[in-house]
Order: C-alpha cells, then sequence, then structure tokens
C-alpha cells in the first residue's frame, strides 16, 4: 500500500512539474505573440506616417512647379534638386 502511495505521490509530483514547464511555455508564447502584434502595429503606423509625409511632398511638389511655370527665370525643379541632392550622397 506504501508503495501504490510513493507511486502516485511520484506521478503527481512529474505531472505537476510538466504542468508547470507547459505554463511557462504559454506564457513565452503569449509574450512572442503581443511582441509580434506590437511590431505590426509599429509597422502601421511608420507607413502611415510616411504616407502622410508623400502626400504633403506632392502637395508641396504642385504648388512649387506652378510657381515654377509662373516665373521667367530659369530655375531647378525641385526633380532636378532631388537628384543633384542623391547624387552627391550615393
Amino acid at each position: 500500500m506504501e508503495q501504490f502511495s510513493d507511486k502516485l505521490v511520484q506521478r503527481a509530483d512529474a505531472i505537476q512539474q510538466h504542468l508547470n514547464q507547459t505554463v511557462n511555455a504559454v506564457k513565452s508564447t503569449h509574450t512572442r505573440v503581443q511582441n509580434c502584434l506590437n511590431e505590426f502595429t509599429s509597422l502601421a503606423n511608420t507607413q502611415f506616417i510616411e504616407n502622410r509625409v508623400y502626400d504633403e511632398d506632392e502637395t508641396i511638389n504642385a504648388k512649387a512647379s506652378k510657381k515654377d511655370e509662373q516665373s521667367t527665370e530659369k530655375t531647378v525643379s525641385n526633380s532636378e534638386a532631388q537628384e543633384k541632392v542623391l547624387q552627391r550622397y550615393v
């Protein structure tokens, strides 16, 4: 009877340890999933901001090109200026 009791206690302890390991693995997985969701949210926000900046740049470029057309002086367009700047740093 004592052997049966000892085996039962040992099995219960083994199951307890296995269950604790499983709980830790689930918590770790939960943390990884939350980190992944945070990264996706951050990426979405960054892309939103970049899109807003590009929209504003297009508006500014459109206004600048209208001024260039109205101007009789020879000026460098925004795209040419950007190309010159890019050539310096590339």
